[in-house]
């Protein structure tokens, strides 16, 4: 009846208030998460004013009930923010040509084939490359993953095409650092303020990275001017990952994933443009009973209710729910009006 702040305890927050909201059933994730935010601002930068010191766990937030990591609309941010791949090739013909600064053009390396987040790409320690003790076919790319508060390590092998410009963007970053520092760094992209050193902002990368990109004409395949993001990196190389049929553990692994949860989203991603692929180049064509072709059915194709199945005549079973385990018509696909 009176709130106080000595009412606000970690015990309060993850279990007290989470129960109360689930039992709501309020939606989204937001409604638990921005509250935890803005208490973990305030212990941090009001202590004068008494807020208490507070640490709250990170997983708590799987406990909020409702599909993870958002649902639909998780899945539709993945899709609208992830590079597209023809604006990859562009930027990658640049870089070909050397025709993209030098720091630029590594920095976009190790986006594109380590999927980093761009706190984590930009504050890379000058020594996050090891060899690798116990096989001297790869190299170890060890980092700092601020989100989850844990530490990653890549495996490169200096064989893969890719993992081969990883290393050599670093290599090549480690001599300009040492050469520009006078002293031994401390990070990969340093920017030394004084006698400080501290990481470089991905800021501002970026902001001339979309200057860049406009004032050479980067376009996505509908004609519009593309709008330079780190995220966009990440979530090309999660689906890209997932196009190529690789599971969710070494999804979860590359991306540096709290939960599998998260990485289902690019699995879905790719069931969804698997069947938009085989749709749109015409590899098959959906003919109703009657012999009559059934736009309809190409349509259903893409939804997410309806499977793809070889053992159906015309690929497409349009039953509520039916996955193929079981039919209440016995299979007996060519008769059915599903």
């Amino acid at each position: 009846s009176v709130p106080s702040l000595s009412h606000i305890t970690r015990e309060f927050v993850e279990h007290t208030f989470l129960a109360w909201g689930n039992d709501r059933k309020l939606k989204g994730k937001n409604w638990y998460s921005g509250v935890v935010n803005i208490i973990s601002w305030a212990t941090n930068y009001l202590p004068s004013q008494g807020w208490p010191s507070l640490a709250f766990d990170k997983r708590t937030l799987r406990k909020v009930e409702g599909e993870w990591p958002g649902g639909r609309g998780y899945a539709l941010k993945v899709q609208e923010r992830s590079i597209p791949e023809e604006v990859v090739e562009q930027i990658f013909e640049f870089i070909r040509r050397g025709e993209l600064p030098a720091l630029y053009k590594r920095l976009i390396i190790l986006a594109r084939y380590t999927g980093m987040r761009a706190g984590d790409l930009h504050s890379l320690d000058h020594d996050c490359l090891k060899v690798d003790p116990d096989d001297d076919r790869f190299l170890l790319l060890t980092f700092f993953q601020s989100k989850v508060k844990m530490w990653n390590t890549k495996p490169l092998l200096k064989e893969d095409a890719a993992h081969a410009l990883v290393i050599d963007a670093i290599r090549e970053q480690q001599k300009y650092a040492r050469e520009t520092c006078g002293t031994k760094p401390r990070y990969l992209f340093g920017d030394r303020v004084g006698d400080t050193e501290k990481p470089l902002s991905h800021a501002s990368p970026r902001n001339l990275l979309g200057i860049w990109c406009r004032k050479h004409g980067i376009r996505d395949k509908n004609g519009k001017p593309f709008v330079f993001g780190w995220h966009g990196f990440r979530h090309f190389l999660g689906t890209e990952l997932a196009l190529l049929g690789h599971d969710i553990a070494l999804i979860q692994m590359e991306l540096g994933h709290a939960s599998p949860e998260m990485s289902m989203v690019y699995v879905n991603q790719r069931l969804r443009l698997q069947k938009k692929a085989v749709l749109e180049k015409g590899a098959g064509k959906f003919v109703d009973i009657q012999g009559r072709l059934d736009e309809k059915i190409a349509e259903l194709a893409v939804r997410k209710d309806a499977s793809l199945t070889i053992d159906v005549a015309g690929g497409v079973c349009a039953m509520p729910a039916q996955i193929g385990e079981w039919c209440e018509h016995n299979r007996a696909c060519l008769t059915c009006s599903f």
